[in-house]
């Protein structure tokens, strides 16, 4: 009778513990190799992930999912990021909004002015903090995914992507490249036609980003070779893509501000960063109407969003959050 006892006892112990819904949080409770809890809080962890391309560990600060689904979320910054920091788990309320979702969060950190891309050679500018060669797209299309299955258990092949800014350019051309690591795409205020004149624009708006944020050139990038640098520029423009994230199935979603705070929404607040906010969101607005169009008349259904917003990240927060469907549908 006492055997019995006990053995119930064990028993009933053990489906507590494997159904109860601290089981469900146990997926955030320990710290990956490589990683330490995030000032930020929202069990972000800050991992140093090797990077044979960069020769370097890269700083990515990911927020496991709550249970352990494998789907990931990848979200890339605007050109005023920290070198140490991800703009995205500092200043965005993304982290706490899905916070009780089963998808991880994947925000790479620094990267001001570079582009998320493979540079052609290491910046050159006396600017420049120094010789390295910027190689983006190799670490996130190629190295990181190995690192978030082995130690967050993201699959390759189920992830969406979000950019804001800077961010929203390469948030594209990372998906139409690699539409079997992205399924969806999300581009948020950025100059996405950016031929939208001539490919001098493109240069030159890239030029003045690059040299302010990066202290480099953009020949740096694209490569004093007339031949690659053209390549490598219709590499990076969405309207160029538009076919291959057609072809390869991406659920793509952009948006753009109307230049007024939505309700409960602030201007920055001093003369410069108003006048940026407001004014580079209207020349953003038309950039994006361009390539919506230029994209539709491709065969690519992009899905056109719109509203109250400024070049702020509350805007862009609040997109996440009435958008958080969206992404769900296609990782979750």
């Amino acid at each position: 009778m006492w055997t019995r006892a006990i053995i119930a006892t064990i028993v009933a112990i053990t489906l507590l513990f494997t159904f109860t819904p601290a089981a469900k949080a146990a997926n955030r409770d320990w710290l990956r190799p490589g990683c330490s809890w995030a000032a930020q809080g929202n069990w972000i962890q800050a991992c140093e992930v090797w990077s044979p391309a960069n020769n370097r560990n890269m700083l990515v600060f990911i927020q496991a999912s709550s249970a352990g689904g494998d789907g990931g979320l990848y979200l890339l910054d605007g050109a005023q990021v920290g070198k140490r920091d991800s703009n995205w788990a500092s200043y965005s309320t993304v982290p706490a909004n899905y916070a009780d979702e089963n998808v991880t969060l994947v925000m790479p950190a620094g990267g001001a002015g570079e582009f998320y891309s493979d540079w052609a050679a290491p910046a050159t500018s006396s600017l420049s903090s120094g010789p390295q060669r910027p190689m983006w797209e190799s670490f996130l299309a190629y190295e990181l995914p190995g690192y978030l299955q082995q130690n967050f258990g993201v699959s390759p092949n189920r992830n969406a992507i979000a950019g804001v800014s800077m961010g929203a350019i390469p948030a594209l051309t990372l998906a139409a490249h690699h539409p079997d690591q992205f399924r969806q795409a999300h581009a948020l205020s950025g100059f996405i036609d950016p031929a939208m004149a001539t490919h001098v624009g493109m240069i030159a708006g890239f030029s003045v980003a690059m040299l302010i944020n990066a202290g480099a050139f953009i020949w740096d990038w694209w490569s004093w070779n007339p031949l690659e640098a053209s390549a490598r520029a219709l590499h990076a423009d969405p309207v160029a893509n538009a076919g291959k994230l057609r072809d390869g199935g991406v659920d793509v979603h952009v948006w753009s501000g109307n230049s007024h705070p939505g309700p409960g929404e602030s201007y920055p607040g001093s003369l410069g960063p108003d006048a940026i906010s407001i004014h580079g969101e209207t020349l953003i607005n038309m950039s994006t109407d361009s390539f919506t169009a230029k994209a539709r008349n491709q065969g690519l259904n992009v899905h056109r969003h719109f509203g109250n917003g400024l070049h702020t990240w509350q805007p862009w927060g609040r997109y996440m959050s009435d958008h958080k469907g969206d992404v769900l549908w296609a990782i979750g």
